[in-house]
């Protein structure tokens, strides 16, 4: 998409290592949606919710899937209805795989959820009920996941609309605003991020950057506010810095890798 590929590896990872903190969540969840994929679950027998996790790059993983994706060739290489391409591969060697394993168990010592929560924590609740007669080895212990190296993540812009605002005058609104932001008036185009803790917001056909507190020091964008309307109404672009990001020993059983934004197998 916009020029860049991606490749994770489609994987089976551990709950123990979920319940431990080795796969590294940074949101709540809300117990209406948790039952939601719990009766999903249960009612189909299986893990249809992918979860994708990421980790901090480790250079022999990378070359270790760049060489498996040359010298083989995949199974679906298809381009979807919104023009993204999907290449999988699976990767069926057993010392490939093995590798794999052993590199995820000593060289990345957690994976951090970057969407799925939901899903990571419905997959636990339904193991928790198993019981205590539940094995190691079986399916319920692992949930659906695929993990993709940092260097290859893209935050990609999450738009919010405001439908009006709550009986406040435009100037008040920005006044309100001054108690907590600078603000500052940047014209009438939709702006994008340009460092860390920056808004922009187009309302009533003006756009203003704003940032919390004091002036910004410039860094890695984090947040954008912004609506092209001719309303009184805004959304917003929520960004993030890289996240920092790695994986545990239980993670690498029936791998597979693909490219292109989101990988699915």
């Amino acid at each position: 998409m916009d020029g860049r590929s991606q490749t994770g590896l489609v994987c089976a990872s551990s709950i123990d290592d979920y319940n431990k903190g080795i796969i590294k969540k940074h949101e709540f969840t809300r117990p209406e949606k948790e039952q939601d994929r719990i009766n999903h679950i249960t009612a189909t027998r299986a893990q249809t919710g992918n979860v994708f996790l990421a980790y901090n790059d480790v250079p022999e993983l990378n070359a270790l899937i760049s060489h498996w994706q040359e010298h083989n060739a995949p199974v679906y290489d298809f381009i979807a209805d919104d023009g993204i391409t999907h290449t999988i591969w699976v990767v069926a060697d057993d010392a490939a795989v093995n590798e794999i394993t052993e590199r995820f168990a000593t060289q990345v010592p957690a994976t951090y959820i970057a969407d799925g929560h939901h899903r990571a924590a419905s997959a636990a609740l339904v193991q928790k009920a198993g019981g205590t007669d539940v094995t190691a080895d079986q399916p319920i212990n692992f949930f659906l996941t695929t993990i993709f190296p940092a260097s290859q993540l893209a935050i990609l812009d999450y738009n919010r609309v405001v439908k009006d605002l709550n009986g406040h005058s435009k100037e008040d609104f920005i006044s309100r605003l001054e108690y907590d932001f600078l603000v500052e008036p940047i014209g009438h185009h939709a702006q994008k991020p340009s460092m860390l803790h920056e808004f922009a917001m187009y309302l009533d056909h003006t756009c203003t950057t704003s940032w919390p507190g004091k002036a910004p020091t410039p860094r890695t964008p984090s947040a954008c506010w912004m609506s092209p309307s001719s309303r009184t109404t805004c959304w917003t672009n929520i960004w993030a810095s890289r996240i920092p990001v790695q994986t545990s020993a239980s993670t690498s059983w029936a791998v597979s890798a693909g490219s292109e934004n989101w990988l699915n197998g």
